[in-house]
């Protein structure tokens, strides 16, 4: 496999050390690809098979991830600081310590993910599924929550220790439009 880039150029199909091309990676299928610590920043991997793959540590900031199918991938650590993530599935995902800040994450599918510590701050989580996730010390300051479901977060906003699904939002009402 050959990627090009404006900047550099990946010649070996197992170096993603390399930055990639917006135009790259539309619809590629990398299921279990292993793309940790990948520089992967302003990719467009919309529409790609990424399921298992493990790209923690990645950069995806200002990634194109929409429609991209991440269920069961790892991106633990991961920056994802404005990627869109719209009608993205990533079911039973491991985001734990992510940074997702200022992403637009609408109509995605994040049912049973790990999002333990990730920061989603002025996310635009419109319709997105959360239902069965584990969102423990998950920062949602300032997120946009239109018709977002989070675990327990209908009839009780405040945050229980003994619950590990609830998560860090002050005063939900107070954001969701």
């Amino acid at each position: 496999f050959f990627f090009s880039s404006r900047r550099r150029h990946t010649r070996y199909w197992r170096d993603w050390s390399s930055d990639v091309c917006s135009s790259d990676l539309v619809g590629v299928c990398l299921e279990h690809a292993d793309l940790r610590d990948a520089r992967l920043a302003g990719a467009n991997l919309a529409g790609a098979n990424l399921r298992f793959a493990n790209l923690s540590g990645a950069d995806l900031v200002d990634a194109d991830l929409w429609g991209a199918d991440l269920s069961g991938a790892s991106l633990d650590g991961a920056h994802l600081v404005r990627a869109r993530l719209d009608r993205a599935t990533a079911a039973g995902a491991s985001f734990v310590g992510a940074v997702l800040d200022d992403a637009w994450i609408s109509h995605a599918n994040l049912h049973g993910a790990n999002l333990t510590g990730t920061r989603l701050r002025r996310t635009v989580d419109r319709s997105t599924g959360f239902r069965g996730a584990t969102l423990h010390g998950a920062d949602f300051a300032e997120a946009t929550l239109d018709n977002t479901e989070l675990p327990n977060m209908a009839n009780n906003p405040e945050p229980h220790s003994d619950d590990h699904r609830m998560v860090d939002i002050p005063d939900q009402s107070a954001r969701a439009h």
